[in-house]
């Protein structure tokens, strides 16, 4: 999102719709994987390729597309919040505060 309002908006659609603390926590956390895994690949296609093949192979021409604007350092330093983010979870912090502070963070 452009906004902060966006990023948080987005950020709440990470969430399952019951509350359950341990049921949020665990979806989060598969989320969130997901997502260091897909920024994983964004940093490799923005250095060409260098550096090993793709986790995700078969979105690898929308994760190319997504380079150019969104940039290698960018998406390191998002992989570095996303593992911040699942470090947390693990220490019991609030599902809903982590993904409200990753959302600021990417």
């Amino acid at each position: 999102g452009a906004t902060p309002r966006a990023r948080l908006q987005a950020a709440a659609a990470l969430l399952p719709g019951k509350s359950s603390s341990s049921g949020e926590r665990a979806a989060l956390a598969s989320r969130l994987t997901m997502l260091g895994s897909l920024l994983r690949d964004v940093a490799l296609a923005a250095q060409g390729g260098q550096g090993g093949p793709m986790a995700n192979e078969d979105l690898s021409a929308d994760l190319e597309r997504l380079a150019g604007p969104f940039g290698g350092d960018r998406a390191v330093r998002g992989y570095e919040a996303v593992d911040r983010a699942i470090a947390a979870l693990g220490r019991n912090a609030s599902p809903k505060i982590v993904a409200a502070w990753l959302a600021v963070h990417l």
